[in-house]
């Protein structure tokens, strides 16, 4: 299927919610059904922890739910309408998701087994704890050795306690019930999920686990290649997932995509063909007042390779990167106008004086800098400011400061 990559920008947009026209708003009156749709629109929102503006999750959800609230995750967390696993990463999922993460779960029974094993006494002692207490922290648990954890580098620097909790959410034994924070509460699974999604989940089958998690995968993609090491949210070899995308266009369930200008291999699922080929002949104007700032793990931007070949934008996300080698700063987030990229700003929240700080505001090449546009992304700072809780905001710069001065 021959496609455009105006049109394959316009489809991608309108699947993650991101296009706006004249006739289509955020829904006004926000609550916990619309965040449960919007979550099931999107498959997943990635969780990460790190709060120098707010959490992704909820950066996201803000930047597509108008009088979006940080309340609202916990309080649907608890009540049991969404659960914690790995996804594309860490991810809040729908609970009507939690059978067809079944596979991953065996799979990691077996990764883990020989250390929980090695550790049985303990893991004994956290899961007696949890069963008599009820729900209960990461800190309620005291260890003085330290190991290498999921996210160590060098030198082990992960409580024992806490990296045998992370193993047992992986394999299904606990469940992560709530948040406070980055604080992560744990109960075990027979009590936090009801009995007829474990059933659902012990009754199937590897094979059937894995072909929801596929296409789910290629719904929360929409466009998809074969580059991704995690294709399906599995881990495959290049030659399987070829064997896979094959098998998926011979049964009619997937197109091969042939865009414009672009060497990379794309596919499609073939539902998606008809409303793909509406965006080839549509000339709506999308609205391009209408100005956002994108979190760094925002689901449009998990392939960074399909942004430079849709968007002609190259992204990178650099918190990972030393201070002195960055190019603009650890929490840029990409600026949205209409169907395009239009520059990046890097800022930072000021939690105790209340001030939301913008250290960075660039425009791409060939961006004109008019009036009209600086007054639209004044608005959106000042909206995204007063969303995150800042009360004022300080530009890092006379230069910054003076390129809104009279908007």
């Amino acid at each position: 299927m021959k496609a455009s990559k105006k049109a394959l920008r316009r489809f991608l947009l309108a699947s993650s919610q991101l296009l706006w026209t004249k006739d289509k708003d955020k829904p006004i009156n926000v609550n916990g059904d619309q965040i449960i749709n919007m979550i099931k629109s999107l498959e997943c929102v990635q969780i990460d922890s790190v709060t120098t503006v707010n959490r992704n999750h909820d950066l996201v959800l803000a930047s597509r739910v108008k009088k979006y609230s940080s309340d609202y995750l916990p309080q649907l967390q608890e009540e049991g309408r969404l659960f914690e696993y790995v996804a594309n990463a860490a991810c809040l999922l729908p609970m009507d998701d939690y059978p067809i993460f079944e596979s991953t779960r065996r799979q990691y029974r077996e990764w883990h087994s020989a250390d929980l094993s090695k550790n049985s006494d303990i893991v004994a002692s956290i899961l007696s704890r949890i069963e008599a207490e009820g729900e209960l922290p990461a800190s309620a648990f005291q260890s003085n050795q330290l190991v290498n954890g999921y996210w160590d580098n060098g030198a082990p620097k992960t409580k024992l306690t806490s990296h045998l909790l992370n193993l047992l959410h992986d394999v299904g034994t606990i469940h992560i019930v709530k948040r406070q924070g980055n604080t992560r509460y744990f109960d075990v699974t027979e009590r936090a999920v009801s009995a007829d999604l474990r059933r659902q989940a012990r009754e199937m089958s590897n094979y059937e686990s894995e072909k929801y998690l596929m296409e789910k995968y290629m719904r929360a993609y929409r466009i998809f290649d074969l580059s991704d090491s995690r294709f399906g949210w599995k881990s495959h070899t290049a030659r399987r997932r070829t064997e896979l995308i094959d098998e998926y266009i011979k049964n009619g369930i997937v197109v091969p995509l042939d865009v414009d200008g672009v060497h990379r291999k794309y596919f499609l699922l073939a539902e998606d063909a008809e409303e793909l080929f509406k965006y080839e002949c549509d000339d709506t104007r999308v609205a391009s007042n209408v100005i956002t700032f994108l979190p760094p793990l925002d689901n449009l931007l998990w392939r960074r390779k399909r942004i430079i070949d849709f968007f002609d934008f190259d992204y990178k996300w650099e918190i990972y990167i030393p201070e002195k080698k960055r190019k603009y700063g650890s929490y840029t987030m990409p600026i949205l106008e209409g169907d395009r990229f239009i520059g990046r700003i890097d800022s930072k929240i000021d939690r105790k004086n209340g001030e939301m700080i913008i250290n960075l505001l660039e425009l791409e090449p060939g961006i004109r800098r008019t009036k009209k546009l600086f007054s639209n992304i004044s608005k959106a700072i000042v909206h995204f400011s007063t969303s995150n809780g800042a009360k004022r905001i300080k530009f890092n710069s006379s230069e910054l400061e003076a390129l809104f001065q009279d908007t």
